[in-house]
């Protein structure tokens, strides 16, 4: 069977074979099938094909059959060639609504098919690789509009050609074979009047076409290429019917033809529209340019005129500092800004305006050269935050007057100082320090002015005299170390200028901080360690220089701050070692006591002082770490911290036989509210007589054991008094050393021996023990409620009694007791030997010097500086004249509170002159006569600093009862 647009080929075929085509023999022709006929052959291909089933068909496969006939229906006619194409596209789906539905009817399976046999997943492998060829012979096949599909053949020639293929003969076969044979979409066909032997190519059926269309359509809008290939087709199909200029393709339109579709494959019509198109919009672009470039101007004009105006009223309104970014965005725009500019300037000289008057003289300064002296006269009496501003501005006129500046530096006029600053900061910026002895010469005058600067400008100074830092460094470390009470502003802004300033120097900053004080340290500390190698070198050197035992005071004081310092800062760098080592005690403890206040002051972490706490063996270091924790606020070791502590000092306040550690940790728990345990620790120990007796006896085997003296110790008497028992005999110096600040010739030195040990109370006697003894004694009604305090306005003979008294009641035999007291008699006498007696007494006055030391040689047990003496005694500059209670200050390396401030103390001795050279401490039976002094240590609450040191002494007579007097136990052990 074949198409009747064969018959020719047919008949020339037959011909060849000589066989005569005769109709009814060997030829018939086939009319168009009726629809019920249509519908019985599709059953037959389906079940030829396997798509349905032999026998009854079901009711949605019939729904099928009798959709796709209608479909395929052309006047009720159905032609057969087209049910077979159909029946073998669908031969792949299944015979159901559904199917139909999903690829758009009868309609959509040719298109479907042509999808499916070459972008399917499932599509031949020749589809794969030759589907663009593929696209461009069926699109050269397609007949035109209203011809048959025999108007669209092509030669072979041309095909190879129109693929691409033309130089790939292979490739050409694979084509031809998959759109021939196995695709069967073209077909092979000759020219009607036989005149051309060449072999030629058609659709293979006319009902592909419109599928075929549709396909290629649908694929050449997926490309930008295609899309523009469309709009060109159809542009010139319209615009060659209509050729009007409304029926040209838009500009865009133009350009994506330009730029997507090679200008070789336009057709003539197209060419002709595309030039058309293209002067037509040439001329369009052409009055639009020179439109907008009219408007442009126009418009810049406006703008510019706009922009100035404002950029100058920004200008007189802007803070000085804005000024510089103001006049740099106005050089833009100098054309319309430079008649404003004069304007406003006329307008605020005539309102006297002298900011608007700087800010536009520095707008005009870039074209108008004689605004430079203008500048200049304002530079000199400048704002601090406009210095910057004019010095920068007139740096490239600075050669017309920087000798003038250099004169006013060298010669300032009186009257004006405040031009000092605003000349150096110019001259720091145009010299640079290149005149090294100009600054020299004037480095102290220039950090005397800005010292006393507004601190809120002092940042505006630190800039513009950085070039020049190097020079101010001297004097401002002049600044940095007076610390006078009314240099403290002065102080802090030289501190903070240093930093700065220094901040490269790690030299500097050492010896800076070695100086330092706490706030001084808190500064310069992160600073140095940034520099922490080189830094921690310079310290090391500092600490090992050995000090100059023969120094004066003040020299030695200095010495001690600087050695604390440095051993702070390396602690801080986490090379504490040093630290540790220093609080060791020594004769001259002043460096160690700086530093038991500056652990805290100068902010070491307090983790470090525990854990050192907690593996030290040493016992004064250990004294001087608990003492430290106690200048510590709340806010540097939280209380969660203390009461995981507290524990550990308990134990230590209750087993440590050190008298010192003692004290020392009972001083801390007070601190850190822990009196209750204090108070009731004691109360046990005075209640348990048994206990105390016993402790009392390991502490007189440890003496008599003699292999190694040992420490002072301590126990609680029946009285709930502390005594610490001095192992003897010893031998000190005695009196003030030379040239000690506020001895005399009554504290000759000497060296003295105590030829015994000795027990002293490490609190004078309160008033609450006292009032035991005597309780009509009062000596302040407003100290009735305080009974911590010392029991003042206590005569010798009062002291005396309440030892014997004490004595009986702690169970001393009489003979043992020092005093032989006749009340009514009114007679009182040490008795014979009586530093031999084991009953209580009153110590003597080497007793109480040597309690005092401590170990010490210094003034105070803990140095000699009198800068520390309010953290140890009360005294006329911190009791507020009133005696304190007992055990609030830091007790002495012994273990005694207040030996010196707060109440004086009555000693046993008659008050004589020191011996020359040595002496003995030994005294005789005697008779007390009223008329002879005895000896007073100690000195009390309303004493001036020079007397509270550790070699003072007075004498009164005994029957003497200031209210400044006390007395303190001591016994014989």
């Amino acid at each position: 069977m074949i198409r009747d647009d064969f018959i020719l080929g047919m008949n020339r075929l037959m011909a060849v074979l000589e066989i005569p085509i005769v109709e009814g023999v060997n030829f018939s022709l086939v009319d168009l099938f009726e629809q019920k006929h249509s519908r019985k052959v599709l059953r037959l291909f389906g079940r030829a094909l396997e798509c349905l089933a032999e026998g009854e068909l079901s009711k949605e496969q019939e729904h099928f059959i009798h959709k796709s006939i209608e479909s395929l229906s052309v006047d009720g006619k159905v032609i057969s060639v087209r049910l077979s194409v159909f029946a073998d596209m669908m031969k792949s789906r299944p015979w159901l609504i559904s199917s139909l539905n999903s690829i758009g009817g009868v309609e959509g399976v040719g298109v479907q098919f042509l999808e499916e046999n070459f972008f399917s997943s499932g599509a031949p492998a020749l589809s794969k690789i030759h589907h663009k060829a593929a696209q461009k012979v069926l699109r050269a096949l397609l007949p035109s509009s209203g011809s048959s599909i025999k108007g669209g053949m092509l030669s072979l020639e041309d095909l190879k050609e129109v693929s691409t293929y033309a130089n790939k003969p292979r490739d050409f076969e694979q084509l031809l074979q998959l759109l021939d044979i196995d695709l069967r979409l073209i077909t092979p066909t000759t020219q009607e009047d036989d005149s051309d032997s060449k072999r030629f190519y058609q659709l293979a059926h006319d009902y592909l076409v419109p599928s075929l269309q549709e396909w290629l359509l649908r694929k050449q809008k997926e490309t930008r290429k295609g899309r523009a290939e469309l709009v060109l087709e159809d542009r010139s199909k319209v615009w060659n019917l209509h050729p009007e200029n409304r029926q040209l393709p838009s500009l865009p339109q133009c350009f994506s033809i330009y730029w997507n579709v090679s200008s070789k494959d336009w057709t003539k019509p197209q060419r002709k529209m595309i030039k058309k198109a293209s002067k037509y919009y040439l001329v369009r672009s052409i009055l639009v340019t020179s439109m907008l470039l009219m408007l442009g101007f126009l418009g810049w004009e406006e703008y510019g005129r706009i922009k100035a105006q404002g950029l100058v009223e920004r200008l007189l309104d802007a803070n000085s500092t804005e000024v510089p970014i103001i006049v740099n965005e106005i050089s833009g725009y100098r054309r319309w800004a430079n008649p404003m500019l004069s304007t406003a300037n006329n307008k605020a000289e005539q309102e006297k305006d002298e900011r608007k008057q700087l800010h536009i003289s520095l707008a005009l300064l870039p074209v108008d050269k004689t605004q430079v002296s203008y500048l200049y006269s304002r530079l000199l009496e400048a704002k601090p935050n406009e210095v910057k501003v004019l010095v920068d501005a007139l740096r490239n006129f600075n050669k017309e007057f920087q000798q003038k500046l250099w004169d006013l530096l060298l010669e300032p006029e009186k009257g004006k100082e405040i031009q000092i600053l605003r000349v150096a900061s110019a001259l720091a910026a145009y010299d640079g320090g290149v005149e090294s002895k100009n600054w020299e010469k004037n480095s102290p005058l220039i950090v005397n002015q800005l010292v006393k600067e507004n601190p809120a400008f002092i940042g505006v100074w630190v800039e513009t005299l950085k070039p020049v830092k190097n020079f101010l460094i001297k004097p401002l470390t002049i600044t940095f170390n007076n610390r006078a009470p009314d240099k403290t502003v002065e102080n802090s802004l030289a501190t903070n200028l240093l930093v700065d300033y220094a901040a490269d120097q790690p030299e500097i900053l050492t010896s800076l901080i070695l100086d330092a004080d706490e706030k001084q340290f808190s500064l310069l500390f992160p600073v140095v360690k940034g520099h922490g190698l080189t830094c921690a070198g310079i310290l090391n050197a500092e600490i090992n220089k050995k000090s100059n035992m023969n120094a004066i005071n003040m020299l030695s004081e200095n010495d001690d701050k600087r050695k604390s310092n440095a051993a702070i800062a390396l602690a801080r760098l986490n090379q504490p070692e040093a630290v540790w080592s220093m609080l060791r005690h020594t004769p001259k403890p002043q460096l160690r006591s700086y530093l038991i206040e500056k652990l805290a002051l100068y902010n070491l972490d307090f983790k470090i002082i525990l854990n050192q706490l907690n593996e030290e063996k040493e016992i004064s270091i250990r004294r001087a770490l608990i003492q430290s924790l106690g200048e510590f606020r709340e806010d540097q070791l939280p209380n969660n911290e203390r009461l995981a502590l507290i524990p550990s000092l308990k134990e230590i306040y209750v087993n440590e036989p050190d008298a010192g550690l003692h004290s020392s940790t009972e001083w801390l728990l007070k601190i850190w509210s822990q009196q209750s345990f204090i108070n009731q620790a004691n109360n046990s120990w005075k209640d348990e007589r048994g206990s105390s007796l016993k402790r009392q006896r390991e502490i007189k085997n440890l003496l008599e054991d003699g292999k190694s003296k040992p420490l002072p110790q301590w126990y609680v008497n029946g009285q709930g008094q502390t005594m610490v028992v001095i192992p003897g005999p010893v031998e000190f110096m005695m009196g003030s050393q030379l040239g000690e600040a506020g001895g005399n010739n009554s504290e000759t030195q000497h060296k003295r021996q105590i030829g015994r040990s000795f027990e002293i109370s490490n609190k004078a006697v309160t008033l609450a023990h006292y009032k035991k003894f005597d309780p009509k004694h009062e000596f302040d009604i407003k100290y009735r409620f305080m009974p911590d305090v010392p029991a003042l306005g206590i005569d010798w003979y009062m002291a005396a009694e309440y030892c014997n008294w004490l004595s009986e009641q702690e169970g001393i035999p009489k003979e043992e007791w020092c005093f032989e007291i006749n009340r009514e008699s009114n007679v009182f006498r040490l008795k014979q030997d009586c530093l031999n007696l084991k009953g209580y007494r009153l110590p003597t006055e080497a007793e109480m010097e040597f309690s005092t030391r401590a170990g010490s040689v210094s003034a105070r047990y803990y140095g000699d500086t009198a800068e520390l003496l309010p953290k140890y005694a009360w005294f006329v500059k911190n009791s507020f004249e009133q005696p304190w209670p007992v055990g609030i200050l830091k007790p002495n390396d012994f273990g005694l509170f207040d030996p010196l401030g707060n109440c004086s103390t009555w000693c046993m001795d008659e008050f004589a002159e020191y011996p020359r050279l040595n002496g003995v401490d030994d005294l005789k039976g005697t008779r007390i006569l009223s008329t002879d002094k005895r000896t007073l240590r100690g000195f009390s609450y309303d004493a001036g600093s020079f007397k509270i040191r550790s070699a003072c002494r007075t004498g009164y007579q005994p029957a003497t009862n200031l209210i400044s007097f006390g007395f303190r136990l001591a016994k014989t052990n």
